[in-house]
């Protein structure tokens, strides 16, 4: 699966990332830091570096309990939506249908957005 972004949209995603990184070194266990850089690896086709920074949001928010900071959802649920559209873009069907699994008991919104990508 090939996801083409204008390359304004994945310059400005760039310079941000640089930013972001700093952010989540100042602050290591700000979980909300963690998923917004790792939803733009994501942008930016960084597959590796979004499941690693997905999965480290999870950890600091293990309780489902943090607010993510730009959305109604909380990190862990974000994540989980995260982990799953990424996988999905590397063609792991089964990895994201087990990110929807997870994420149907924390917010089934979410999980059903999840699930109409995998079986669209």
């Amino acid at each position: 699966m090939f996801l083409l972004v204008p390359t304004a949209h994945v310059a400005s995603h760039a310079g941000a990332i640089e930013d972001m990184e700093e952010d989540v070194r100042n602050n290591p266990d700000d979980a909300s830091a963690h998923c917004k850089l790792a939803f733009n690896y994501l942008v930016l086709l960084e597959y590796t570096k979004a499941i690693k920074t997905f999965k480290q949001a999870i950890r600091l928010d293990p309780d489902n309990t943090i607010e993510a900071r730009t959305t109604e959802h909380t990190v862990n649920e974000f994540s989980h939506y995260g982990l799953g559209r990424t996988f999905l873009w590397m063609d792991d069907r089964n990895a994201a249908k087990e990110q929807y699994r997870i994420l149907k008991g924390l917010d089934t919104e979410l999980a059903n957005t999840l699930y109409d990508m995998i079986y669209k």
